[in-house]
């Protein structure tokens, strides 16, 4: 993972040094950053700008900028304010892509209180509307909380392990509560089990009923339940469960979708 992840941060480093920004920078969550930089185009890059453009070896004196390179980075800031100012936190900067001929102008980050790698939030700006996908991360703590919290009715918490993404919500505000995802949420979950402590009969069991549960409180979207072999269950995280999608690893895989309609489909 760190490999292929030294190969976009090379690759985005290169189309930054023709005018696009590239991924993995700016640490500064401070919406109000102090100004410190006046340029002869009376722009004032902010601490934060100086240090984006500083990490990826440009120029921090604006006027020394290409063209695009200005636009990017003046950019940059705009849609990072749109999103803190939204939303009343910060967000650190990752990635930029200038509008294009096949793409919309784009800009990746993640909140201050939250995850670089698993917590993307993107804003998108079309014809001069922004819209972003912040709502949806803020969602998955809270959603995949649920789903943890059900499952320690049954097993216990060495014995399994669950990993939520939101994929589309009708939600709009903050904050957000349990009661808010009811009827509202389209998530996907993959839910590993231990072996060591769960047989095929509890396996069955527990599908059958989450099922139900799932259903009864109106969670819609996709799932996956896997066995794995004995002892792996404790080895998973975030950041690399799918190593342990391989068929040596597991003895069970079930995945059904739940769709808007209540109707189930099942296939393992």
């Amino acid at each position: 993972m760190k490999t292929k992840r030294r190969i976009i941060i090379l690759c985005l480093m290169t189309i930054l040094m023709i005018g696009v920004c590239g991924c993995n920078l700016g640490t500064n969550n401070n919406p109000s950053s102090e100004n410190t930089q006046n340029t002869e185009d009376n722009v004032i890059l902010s601490e934060r700008q100086i240090k984006i453009l500083s990490d990826q070896g440009l120029s921090t004196d604006y006027n020394k900028l290409e063209t695009n390179q200005k636009e990017a980075i003046v950019a940059i800031e705009e849609l990072l304010k749109h999103l803190e100012d939204k939303y009343e936190i910060g967000f650190t900067y990752l990635g930029y892509n200038a509008e294009g001929v096949l793409e919309d102008e784009k800009l990746t980050a993640y909140p201050s209180d939250g995850d670089e790698l698993i917590d993307i939030v993107t804003a998108t700006r079309k014809g001069g509307e922004i819209t972003d996908n912040y709502i949806n991360i803020a969602i998955r703590p809270i959603y995949n909380d649920i789903i943890v919290n059900y499952m320690k009715q049954t097993f216990s918490d060495e014995d399994f392990r669950v990993f939520s993404s939101v994929n589309n919500s009708n939600i709009t505000e903050l904050p957000i509560t349990a009661a808010d995802i009811s009827c509202n949420v389209a998530a996907s979950n993959m839910i590993f089990f231990d072996s060591k402590n769960i047989n095929d009969s509890e396996f069955d069991a527990f599908r059958e009923a989450f099922i139900d549960w799932m259903k009864g409180n109106k969670y819609f979207g996709s799932n996956q339940l896997i066995l794995l072999e004995s002892g792996l269950v404790e080895y998973l995280s975030p950041y690399n469960y799918s190593d342990h999608l391989g068929g040596d690893q597991y003895s069970r895989r079930v995945s059904f979708s739940i769709n808007y309609d209540g109707e189930v489909n099942m296939w393992e």
